[in-house]
């Protein structure tokens, strides 16, 4: 049977963003190159939060001429805070560099064999970062500020928000210690999955794939004047002075997951992207090599429908500010939503919008050998992927999100109906993460 051929590649990003900053960790891109027989698959992944549609299509036909028809191609981003927003990049440079590394990638590209490794990280690493508060009837939000040892008290940022609003206003961040009773921060995705690929003939390293869930928000700061790849760069760092190579992160379905801090540092993006490297190279040492000799690509395009405020193109809004926080909270987020709108439109105009109300994005799935790789599009919720992975418990599959990223985040319907920071960013309609679902698990089940 024949082998797969794999190939990596990477490239700097820092001159396609729109000023010269320092960069803390470097802004990059990487490539991962698949191919047996017809069946061609390319990755390229970059250390940003979200594209509009324009880049995504912009960067598939840069990459399209310099790969075998037929490839399927995936872009995907790391859901990085630090690097820059999508409409002010020099983007004719960065088709020209993403095509050099799909180029790379290719070359680079041998007959393969496979480790891989599935395990559940500390929970002190990451936390789900909407907190239900009963006083309000809601979930609150923390961007940061609960660290490993507050995670597991979420009291003290409950205090913090409800004494904000009382006083007209959201908090997003942690507060000081109180005597509020114990209320823990749920726990989030904590599945943390690696391969490390190496050449069938010599054994040398070719690159590893780590996937975690948590938002890269460790180190960077609207305060900051630098650019930071935050803590994928030291994963993927960690992960080349284990193994050599190359090494891609993946992020998993994080619309709700912080990773646990106190504040944001380059030390807290270290600790995190060492932890998460370092379990990875123990278990992958462990494992046997075996030979790739399988792989499926498909791409599924669906349509999500539109929240009304959107089609409506308004937002409404009680006269004056309630009383009662339930309603204080409701008056709020409705106010925060109707500032979003003009960002909301926007991001419709830039997707493919169809005649029923609905908006275009795509999913993606990417098997080698037993292993199936699921791409989610928008910031999907972990609760999403883990209903998926548990309607189908006889697969090896792990869910990525952030793919071809189009839309913002499409919260489950009761976490919807909770509120909170998500449901204010929201695009798609209260009903949206339904049919993500079902969509998601029939696209799974015409491919298995």
């Amino acid at each position: 049977m024949s082998h797969v051929k794999i190939g990596f590649a990477s490239i700097p990003l820092y001159d396609i963003l729109p000023e010269k900053r320092q960069e803390n960790q470097p802004v990059e891109a990487q490539g991962f190159y698949a191919e047996k027989e017809s069946c061609r698959a390319f990755l390229f992944v970059s250390d940003f939060m979200d594209f509009n549609l324009k880049t995504v299509r912009s960067l598939e036909d840069a990459i399209r001429p310099v790969l075998p028809d037929g490839t399927l191609i995936h872009i995907v981003t790391t859901h990085n805070h630090g690097g820059a927003v999508c409409n002010s990049l020099n983007m004719p440079l960065y088709g020209k560099l993403a095509a050099q590394c799909a180029v790379k990638a290719r070359e680079n590209s041998c007959p393969a064999k496979v480790r891989q490794i599935r395990t559940d990280m500390d929970p002190d690493l990451s936390m789900i970062r909407r907190l239900y508060i009963p006083e309000v009837k809601g979930s609150a939000t923390c961007f940061f500020g609960i660290g490993p040892e507050t995670r597991r008290n979420g009291g003290p940022f409950a205090a913090h928000f409800v004494e904000g609003l009382k006083q007209g206003y959201f908090h997003y961040t942690g507060g000081d210690a109180t005597g509020q009773p114990y209320r823990p921060f749920p726990e989030g995705d904590r599945e943390l999955f690696a391969m490390e690929f190496a050449a069938e003939s010599d054994g040398h390293v070719l690159g590893t794939i780590l996937r975690y869930a948590a938002h890269a928000v460790t180190c960077d700061s609207a305060k900051s004047n630098s650019y930071s790849s935050d803590f994928p760069w030291f994963v993927r760092q960690r992960l080349k002075k284990h193994f050599g190579g190359n090494a891609l992160f993946l992020n998993g379905p994080c619309a709700e997951i912080a990773p646990a801090i106190t504040g944001k540092s380059s030390s807290e993006a270290e600790r995190l992207g060492h932890a998460l490297a370092d379990r990875a190279a123990e278990l992958l040492n462990n494992r046997l090599f075996s030979a790739v000799t399988e792989l499926d690509d498909a791409l599924f395009k669906i349509s999500l429908p539109i929240r009304q405020e959107v089609l409506q193109r308004s937002v409404s809004v009680p006269d004056a500010m309630p009383e009662g926080l339930p309603e204080r909270r409701q008056y709020f987020e409705r106010l925060h939503l109707q500032g979003t709108l003009p960002f909301l439109l926007e991001k419709c105009s830039e997707g493919e919008t169809t005649p029923g109300n609905t908006v275009e994005v795509t999913l993606g799935l990417l098997r080698l050998n037993e292993e199936r790789l699921l791409f989610f599009p928008g910031e999907t919720f972990s609760a999403t992927g883990k209903a998926v992975q548990a309607a189908f418990p006889e697969l090896h599959l792990t869910t990525i999100t952030e793919h071809g990223r189009t839309v913002m985040y499409i919260p489950t319907k009761e976490e919807f109906r909770r509120g909170g920071y998500e449901t204010i960013c929201e695009l798609t309609a209260e009903n949206a993460e339904s049919v993500l679902r079902e969509k998601a698990m029939a696209f799974l089940s015409l491919k298995t």
